[in-house]
């Protein structure tokens, strides 16, 4: 493993898998990106590559240097929202860097040990970073401290964590705002949401639910440029 800096994911990073990170494939990021222009994405890569001519160091850190699929799974109960499962896909050069330090016996996927300490060192990381799972209730925020059943997997070449978030909201007769926006301040790591499916809901039956995918048009991300993809959902319970 390699003894440089840590970033939120848990890993352990050198300059040269910050250079081979930074080369995702731009096909696989706009394929993945949810309600954001490719012609503001195109433009902001070139504001990075004129940047980095300016001020390089600046440039290198603020760039993202890994970019993550996200989808979630809101769970609900006899009570209304129980919480709310997390899926991450990293792309594939930032899993492959991953795999060169974490798959030590070099067989193409995790043990269970494997993924013991890359979980490890996440949940010391992305407490911090409210586990780029940033929710509002009523306009409300909601901080999220810790996960349930998280879990790291490396299969064919890609990289997945999924956790469980704790997220208790009673239903009532009134319409209750949920959303749900995954993004890094920083955007050392781009976060987009699944094309096709975003959300899927489980045991929703009791209870109208009205979904909707957008922006968070309260937050500004990456030099105040862009305003992050969020799940917009509203329940109350059936009359």
């Amino acid at each position: 493993m390699n003894p440089h800096k840590k970033d939120m994911f848990g890993r352990f990073l050198s300059p040269i898998v910050f250079s081979k990170t930074a080369s995702a494939s731009k096909t696989d990021v706009f394929d993945s990106c949810q309600g954001f222009s490719v012609f503001v994405f195109k433009a902001i890569c070139c504001f990075i590559l004129i940047g980095f001519f300016v001020n390089p160091v600046t440039t290198a850190q603020s760039h993202p240097h890994a970019f993550v699929t996200t989808s979630y799974t809101v769970v609900f109960d006899d009570q209304g929202i129980h919480g709310i499962r997390v899926d991450w896909v990293l792309d594939e050069m930032y899993s492959a860097s991953t795999a060169v330090d974490f798959d030590t016996d070099g067989n193409g996927s995790f043990s269970q040990s494997e993924s013991a300490e890359l979980v490890r060192l996440a949940n010391e990381s992305l407490p911090d970073f409210n586990f780029f799972t940033h929710i509002q209730i009523d306009g409300q925020p909601y901080k999220v401290k810790s996960v349930q059943d998280f879990t790291i997997s490396y299969e064919n070449g890609t990289l997945r964590y999924k956790f469980f978030v704790d997220c208790p909201i009673n239903a009532s007769e009134n319409w209750i705002k949920l959303k749900i926006a995954p993004y890094d301040k920083a955007f050392y790591f781009a976060m987009f949401l699944h094309k096709t499916q975003p959300l899927k809901l489980v045991n929703s039956e009791p209870y109208d639910v009205k979904t909707k995918v957008g922006k968070d048009k309260e937050t500004l991300i990456y030099f105040d440029s862009i305003h992050p993809a969020a799940l917009h959902l509203e329940f109350r319970k059936k009359k």
